[in-house]
């Protein structure tokens, strides 16, 4: 299985998740912005963040995208599911 992002809303925040073979970890919440929830509703894989080529079109949003792609986030989700 490919990795997968997923979030969840609550209290006008959006929690961010990682998705692998092992399970589901955490890895961070951010104020909710409309364009970030939209973009995220469904879950979105790895590589499609990767491919993404939309940049400056919603500033919040390749932040975000930058973010989940960050490796240390990565890592330590991965540390925490024992997958690393």
């Amino acid at each position: 299985m490919k990795n997968k992002i997923t979030i969840k809303k609550s209290n006008n925040y959006i929690h961010f998740y990682l998705h692998c073979d092992t399970g589901q970890a955490y890895l961070f919440s951010e104020k909710y912005h409309k364009g970030v929830y939209d973009y995220f509703r469904n879950g979105r894989s790895e590589t499609e963040l990767r491919k993404y080529h939309s940049y400056n079109s919603n500033p919040r949003r390749d932040h975000t995208i930058a973010k989940c792609l960050m490796k240390s986030y990565r890592r330590s989700a991965l540390e925490e599911l024992g997958a690393a």
